[in-house]
């Protein structure tokens, strides 16, 4: 992780099809080990990250979300 960190990457996109690729291709098999079942996906930004929490802990609930500016 530190090695690609410290470079260029090609994290958002798909080489062999030469266009953008999907951000959790890299990880969706990793994540799928580390449950052993299907698939699962990931988010790599903090107002996805919150969302996904709140979609899980907080269904069929109201969730005040306020933005600051």
């Amino acid at each position: 992780m530190a090695e690609t960190a410290a470079r260029y990457s090609n994290l958002e996109y798909d080489l062999d099809q030469g266009e953008r690729g999907k951000r959790d291709a890299h990880t969706a098999e990793l994540l799928a080990e580390l449950r052993a079942r299907k698939p699962q996906p990931s988010v790599n930004n903090n107002a996805a990250a919150v969302f996904s929490v709140l979609n899980t802990l907080a269904k069929a609930s109201e969730v005040i979300v306020s933005q600051e500016s």
